[in-house]
């Protein structure tokens, strides 16, 4: 299963070294290092994305956008916190799922 992160540069690398002991195949998305006109890893097949913070909003909704020329389906995407879910919802996006807690939880 491939395992989306998108985090600040610090945590997205503590995040994902978590999932990974776990057994999931997570990559890192540090919306901190992205270029907007250079989003990574788009035409890779995600089954599941991971927002943790209302700051990658933006950049998400592009990286959505790219992956949409390559992909029929979207991943699930999963938003931890009421912020992130907030954001996202004041964008027009509902397909989605919205965990209490913060990162720290999802590997509990």
């Amino acid at each position: 299963m491939n395992l989306f992160v998108v985090r600040e540069l610090n945590d997205a690398f503590k995040t994902v070294s978590l999932l990974n002991k776990i057994g999931l195949n997570a990559i890192s998305f540090p919306i901190t290092k992205c270029l907007l006109k250079k989003i990574p890893n788009y035409k890779q097949k995600y089954d599941f994305v991971l927002i943790t913070s209302s700051k990658s909003i933006y950049i998400f909704l592009r990286y959505l956008d790219l992956y949409r020329k390559t992909h029929l389906k979207l991943p699930k995407i999963f938003v931890i916190g009421q912020e992130t879910g907030n954001e996202l919802r004041s964008k027009n996006f509902t397909n989605f799922y919205q965990a209490k807690g913060n990162s720290k939880d999802i590997v509990k």
